[in-house]
Parts: structure tokens; sequence; C-alpha cells
């Protein structure tokens, strides 16, 4: 049995993702959409410089990392969920229309 029965993935969790390398080395396309939140997260921000700085270096897109992590096929949502020991997953995240969507699988 898993450890958890849902598991929500808010946007620490997202982040706790795209950090697990086992996770990174099974499911590719995750590593994909954090490579390219990471390059898109360089946009500038307010505060001073040394906050500007260290914000940019941690920027991402989180928003697109779960609609990666929705549209994941069915097997890797599959080894997602083994990974995180999960029995269902949810993610509520804004489509780029701005719509709100709640998935669970």
């Amino acid at each position: 049995m898993a450890e958890h029965k849902l598991l929500i993935i808010d946007d620490s969790m997202a982040v706790a993702i795209i950090s697990n390398l086992k996770i990174i080395q099974e499911i590719p396309a995750i590593k994909v959409a954090a490579d390219n939140a990471k390059a898109k997260g360089s946009r500038p921000l307010f505060g001073c410089r040394p906050c500007q700085a260290k914000a940019r270096n941690v920027a991402m897109d989180l928003m697109q990392i779960k609609q990666t992590i929705a549209q994941l096929p069915d097997s890797d949502r599959k080894k997602l969920k083994e990974l995180l020991n999960a029995d269902k997953i949810r993610l509520v995240y804004r489509t780029p229309s701005n719509k709100l969507v709640q998935l669970t699988y």
C-alpha cells in the first residue's frame, strides 16, 4: 500500500519533483520541462540587486512543470505515482489561457 492515498502537487512539491534525480532519470519529459522553465525564469524582478540575483537563480515557471506532469502518458504517470509512493496524484494549475484546471489521476 502506498504511503499517500492522495498526493497534492503544489509549488513546493513540483520543486521537489524536479530536484529528485531518480524521477528526472525515469521520466525525461519532466527534466525537459524543468530546463525550459529555468531558462524562462530569467525575467526582470523587483527588489534590490542581490534579491533579484537570488530570485533569478531559483525562478521557475512552476505552472509549466505542472502542465507537463498533467500531460504525461499513462505509463509515465504510473511510474511517477510509484516513485512518489502515492495511490493518486492531484494537480491544480492554470492553462496558457488562464483557465484553472484540477486533475486527479
